[in-house]
């Protein structure tokens, strides 16, 4: 399976939005919340905070919906696009996201490769 990531207002292809502003479904379970992302924009919270609470976050939602995440690695056409509104090759939870789900595909036997950003 191949993911992908890409900024909102630049991907025409189908995506996944894993915002806390406009995700929705699935979409929900890579979303940071409100704070984290007020706290990056405020520069209240640290790059390397953020990056703990987030992935905090995610094991929380992968131990409460495991199902949530196998359903997301394992698309109809092997492919995944996840989006969000920040700066290609910025800080971003998104490749975060990526590597989490790389990491939980390969506990369940799921090869999962990075196909980049889609600019």
């Amino acid at each position: 399976m191949i993911i992908t990531t890409g900024q909102i207002n630049r991907i025409s292809q189908p995506y996944l939005d894993i915002t806390i502003k406009s995700g929705q479904g699935l979409g929900k379970l890579l979303a940071p919340t409100w704070d984290m992302v007020m706290g990056i924009k405020r520069g209240t919270l640290s790059h390397a905070g953020y990056t703990e609470r987030y992935l905090d976050l995610l094991r929380t939602r992968y131990c409460d919906n495991k199902a949530g995440f196998i359903q997301l690695l394992t698309p109809s056409n092997g492919e995944l696009l996840i989006g969000c509104y920040c700066r290609p090759y910025s800080f971003c939870h998104r490749y975060i996201a990526v590597e989490v789900l790389q990491k939980i595909g390969q506990s369940h036997g799921i090869t999962i490769e990075y196909g980049g950003e889609a600019i």
